[in-house]
């Protein structure tokens, strides 16, 4: 039988917790894709951790969600009408 890889996806990875916890799973050999809000940050954890084992992962919005950069407005749901707060 070959050998397992294991892996985990860490959401918040690029500070605090997140972060703690991605440190943590990397030194058990554990494969990591950071998630997060913004794209800077997730670059700046995985250059702190500087481990082949630990990718970034460009962030996502989903529908009615706040964008990255915390504004008040909204993105559209799926029916293509914005939301406002």
């Amino acid at each position: 039988m070959g050998s397992i890889t294991r892996a985990a996806i860490v959401t918040g990875a690029g500070s605090g917790i997140g972060l703690a916890v991605t440190k943590a799973l990397v030194q058990t050999g554990i494969n990591v894709v950071l998630n997060g809000r913004t794209e800077e940050t997730l670059a700046r954890a995985a250059a702190e951790i500087d481990e082949p084992s630990c990718w970034p992962l460009l962030p996502a919005t989903s529908p009615g969600r706040r964008q990255p950069n915390n504004s008040s407005r909204r993105l559209p749901d799926d029916s293509g009408e914005s939301t406002s707060s």
